[in-house]
């Protein structure tokens, strides 16, 4: 039998829990990399955690090595320490708090050469690019360098950042950053990409020697049932994780800007917002309406969509990859996005995907399907470009699969 090629894995996000896409893209690409590697995985947690999550990583590795939190610490002065001297790194460098903790805490060169003990991969793995600072070494090492960008992370910077900072700082610290990440990218001897924009966007910024890959949020498709719509609910939703502002913001444009105009016609119609940690600003928003339902978190997503017609996913930024509309389309559910959700991802348009911009095009778009009765047509495309597209086969095994004919020839 031919030995499998060696693979570190250098990560500050867990494959767990399987709520949060980040942990979702660490899990599906670890599973796949298994067929193909030998994998060692190096990460950290807090001192009593460290156990526990050494073996749950077992599931998904050869070894792993889990280092104890030299940032998140148990005594309050070294944490008000390390809180400081985060904060101040962020507002010199431009940088965020988490590249000061992940390489200047965590990852550091001594910390790594020490847990590894002269241990040779053939390939080490980064999530993120915040430890890029440890490619040279490895390089010396004779191990081959990737990187998993899970998105061009200065084009999350530009639509989260801070808008309380004065715009010649807000300038400064942006510009910073957007500058370090584009130049790490050429540290690395290869570079993952999330979807088809930003491959192309990567390879015209690293240096002619650094392969670029690309590799999309595919899911397991068998966790995704689908349904026909003909039994549905008269329902419509929205679907994100709501601690973040800019889906919060989303989901009431949906409640207050289009869902009226919905109800012109269809005054039973029921709005689900679906996603963990609503806040309670949207809850009082909704609660005098017995029709709008703030579902939290809910665990099977299946029955949740099954009953939903259509999901409204407005979107602005072209970063990333919206694994949550592979996953509603998965179901057999029509999406109706903006142009921005679906960027570089590879999608047809009028296969259970419908495109708007404005309200008024959501509620256009949206009147049209319950008018024309198109959920259960537009609900079967859904489904079945995620099987010809999306599948963990078709993203993550086959991406792994090419990254180790890559390594070993």
């Amino acid at each position: 039998m031919t030995k499998k090629p060696k693979l570190l894995v250098i990560t500050h996000v867990l494959p767990f829990p399987l709520s949060a896409g980040q942990n979702l893209r660490v899990h599906y690409s670890l599973l796949a990399a298994k067929e193909d590697f030998d994998i060692t995985i190096l990460t950290f947690a807090k001192s009593e955690n460290v156990d526990d999550v050494r073996r749950k990583l077992q599931t998904y590795c050869n070894i792993a090595i889990v280092l104890k939190s030299a940032y998140n610490v148990n005594n309050k002065i070294d944490k008000v320490i390390n809180k400081i001297s985060a904060k101040i790194y962020s507002d010199l460098t431009g940088l965020k708090e988490s590249n000061y903790y992940i390489s200047k805490k965590e990852f550091t060169l001594n910390r790594i050469k020490s847990a590894l003990k002269g241990e040779h991969f053939d390939l080490v793995l980064f999530e993120y690019w915040h430890a890029w600072h440890l490619a040279s070494y490895f390089k010396e090492q004779g191990s081959r360098t990737i990187c998993d960008t899970n998105n061009i992370l200065w084009q999350t910077y530009k639509v989260q950042y801070d808008k309380n900072y004065p715009s010649f700082i807000k300038k400064y610290h942006f510009n910073n950053y957007k500058s370090i990440e584009e130049k790490v990218w050429s540290k690395f001897d290869a570079i993952i990409a999330i979807n088809r924009e930003e491959e192309s966007y990567i390879i015209r910024n690293v240096n002619v020697n650094t392969k670029v890959f690309h590799i999309a949020m595919g899911i397991d498709i068998s966790k995704w049932k689908y349904q026909d719509k003909k039994n549905a609910e008269l329902a419509i939703a929205y679907y994100g994780g709501l601690g973040t502002k800019h889906n919060v913001e989303s989901a009431k444009m949906i409640f207050s800007d289009v869902l009226p105009s919905l109800r012109a016609d269809y005054p039973n119609l029921k709005y689900y917002i679906i996603g963990s940690n609503p806040p309670d600003s949207l809850i009082k928003l909704t609660e005098s309406d017995k029709n709008a339902i703030v579902t939290g978190f809910v665990a099977d997503l299946n029955e949740t969509f099954h009953n939903t017609m259509i999901v409204l996913i407005p979107w602005v930024g072209t970063y990333g990859f919206r694994s949550r509309i592979i996953e509603v389309m998965a179901s057999g559910t029509l999406v109706i996005c903006s142009k921005d959700a679906i960027s570089g991802m590879e999608l047809e348009v009028d296969k259970g995907l419908k495109i708007a911009s404005t309200p008024v095009e959501f509620i256009n778009k949206t009147l049209q399907v319950l008018k024309e009765g198109e959920a259960s047509i537009q609900g079967k495309f859904a489904r079945e470009q995620v099987e010809n597209k999306f599948t963990f086969e078709n993203t993550y095994v086959k991406g792994f699969k090419e990254i180790q004919k890559w390594i070993v020839k």
